[in-house]
């Protein structure tokens, strides 16, 4: 994996502090982390091994600004 410091895209800056994964049963759940993905300063992967809601969490800076973001929910099919 790849360090993501100052990484600029479009004259941009991109810096992730932290990086996990979370997961939940469904939508009724609360989210719990998946503290094996836990990364500092990259995008960490995730494959996961079961078919509920998971969802990546960040602490990324953008232009100097830190805030928390997540992706949207994936999951996988149950077929």
């Amino acid at each position: 994996m790849h360090h993501v410091l100052n990484l600029d895209v479009n004259d941009v800056k991109y810096t992730v502090k932290e990086a996990k994964w979370e997961e939940r049963e469904n939508a009724e759940s609360e989210w719990s982390e998946i503290s094996s993905t836990i990364t500092a300063g990259e995008f960490c992967p995730h494959d996961p091994d079961n078919n509920w809601e998971h969802r990546w969490v960040g602490r990324i800076v953008i232009d100097d600004e830190e805030d928390y973001y997540n992706s949207n929910i994936l999951q996988e099919d149950s077929n």
